[in-house]
């Protein structure tokens, strides 16, 4: 029983410090330039909803082009694929093709429906949530430490504790 309890300590600080830096790593990542992404043209395809354990996003398929796109659950102007596009339909978007497969701008039939502009900016307020989950994954991570060492701090007698 207590090697398990000893694993279960381990494996939450070891997690805590993985998903700090991950979080960290996502949240410090410096945005695309727009001169950075892939501009194209093409028909839809096919649209469906993604999910996992953080978020959800809309993931669009184009006709002559290989990737699922993907239309961020962050994003600003969440009904727009639902409202504003379908399949068949022509889309002009600009993506960070081979990366992350991003929708970063969307035009239809020249009006932009979502520009570089605002995804910037919803992009950041996003990043300063995986900041705080990195500040809270490390929290996870020192709490685990410190009861492992005081553990074994008690089990050798290092650790002296007041009685009343």
């Amino acid at each position: 029983m207590e090697t398990l309890k000893n694993f279960k300590l381990i494996s939450l600080f070891l997690g805590g410090l993985l998903g700090g830096f991950g979080f960290l790593f996502v949240g410090l990542k410096s945005p695309k330039a727009i001169d950075e992404l892939k501009t194209f043209e093409n028909p839809i395809s096919d649209i469906w909803e993604e999910e996992n354990k953080i978020s959800s996003h809309k993931v669009i398929r184009f006709t002559g082009r290989n990737g699922n796109y993907k239309f961020m659950g962050w994003s600003p102007h969440q009904d727009l694929i639902d409202d504003e596009v379908a399949i068949g339909e022509t889309i002009k978007v600009w993506s960070d093709v081979g990366d992350n497969y991003w929708i970063w701008q969307i035009e239809k039939n020249g009006q932009v429906l979502l520009s570089y502009d605002e995804f910037l900016r919803s992009m950041k307020t996003n990043k300063y949530g995986g900041i705080a989950a990195s500040i809270f994954a490390f929290i996870v991570s020192g709490v685990a430490a410190w009861a492992l060492v005081n553990k074994q701090l008690r089990e050798t007698g290092r650790l002296h504790t007041r009685h009343h």
